[in-house]
């Protein structure tokens, strides 16, 4: 059913029970007044690395036809986009357009058009979360974290980073130093992945904030 606020939900290389994404949104669904109906659905997609590529492909097209399709139907509703991880990267696709190659995993990902934010279906989208985003771009002024000013894996282009700057101040970034997908050049060992795991004790608390910020 439509509610007054709606999260799309696209969680990283991980079950869809190991995700901490359904905690931040339960904690945003019970902190708002009672009069207020709040809802989340994840973004069904294979989340895999063993052909990453297309796995975010398929989530950024499973994402677009969702929320495409809940917001005309619920032209009323709020809607947030959540992800972490690999999701990070799906929500950003969606929002920014993407594609290209990934040379550090040998395989090409199809291009995809992004949601302009002065369309119909932009204007429902109050708030986008990215939680150790493997297209991290560092310096960007909606980045929060120690690892602001690092790239990640597969760093957006040009045209798909001007999209996304145009969700200023809808959006909001994490990232922490020693993440190996968001900030790749702040560690030496890349293959400890501790603070890629992290942001729900570091950051949800500022994220939900955020996101009610903008509501």
């Amino acid at each position: 059913p439509c509610t007054d606020i709606h999260l799309f939900l696209a969680r990283g290389v991980a079950s869809y029970s190991n995700s901490f994404l359904p905690t931040l949104s339960n904690s945003l669904c019970t902190s708002l007044p009672q009069n207020i109906t709040c809802s989340y659905q994840d973004i069904v997609y294979p989340a895999s690395l063993d052909d990453y590529c297309d796995s975010v492909l398929q989530g950024v097209m499973a994402g677009n036809q969702t929320v495409t399709e809940y917001a005309k139907r619920c032209p009323e509703s709020q809607i947030v986009l959540v992800g972490h991880s690999q999701g990070a990267q799906v929500v950003g696709d969606i929002v920014a357009g993407g594609g290209g190659v990934v040379e550090k995993l040998g395989c090409k990902q199809a291009g995809s058009v992004g949601i302009n934010p002065g369309s119909e279906v932009g204007k429902q989208i109050k708030a986008i979360v990215l939680f150790g985003d493997p297209r991290h771009v560092n310096s960007a002024p909606y980045n929060i974290g120690s690892g602001s000013d690092f790239n990640g894996l597969f760093p957006r282009t040009s045209n798909s980073l001007s999209l996304l700057n145009s969700w200023i101040p809808h959006i909001r970034s994490y990232c922490n130093f020693g993440d190996p997908y968001c900030a790749f050049a702040s560690q030496i060992d890349a293959t400890d992945s501790t603070q890629h795991h992290n942001y729900e004790d570091k950051w949800m608390t500022d994220a939900v904030k955020f996101i009610k910020s903008e509501l």
